[in-house]
């Protein structure tokens, strides 16, 4: 993940955020962002920050509350995840056997969404 990163000109944790947003076809918050990567607001601030000055986001008010940001990928930001998940698709391609990899796909897809689950309940209730 790393290389991929740098031939962007980000770090592993830019990249991290990218795919979060990306993962979704709705903004996420600054909150959600930090949740995720596990990161305080100041980092997430600076996080933020760097990939707006790089052009791969945008903070838009949100327009139901105009005291909170929303966070979303620009078009540069669009394409940047586009490439990264091409470099994934080739590196999977290229080591499960075609046959396999439909059945691959779904098995990790579930999985992911199992992880997902399992961590959903272990969050504290507020």
């Amino acid at each position: 993940m790393q290389h991929l990163a740098v031939r962007h000109g980000l770090n592993p944790v830019d990249l991290r955020a990218l795919q979060f947003l990306g993962a979704i076809d709705d903004d996420r918050t600054p909150k959600e962002l930090g949740g995720y990567l596990e990161m305080g607001t100041g980092a997430v601030t600076a996080l933020l920050d760097r990939l707006t000055r790089q052009g791969l986001l945008d903070r838009v008010r949100n327009p139901d509350d105009r005291r909170s940001v929303r966070i979303e990928l620009t078009l540069a930001g669009i394409a940047v995840l586009g490439s990264v998940r091409a470099a994934y698709r080739g590196v999977l391609e290229g080591a499960v056997a075609p046959e396999s990899l439909e059945l691959f796909i779904d098995f990790t897809g579930r999985m992911a969404d199992a992880l997902r689950a399992a961590a959903r309940s272990e969050e504290p209730e507020a």
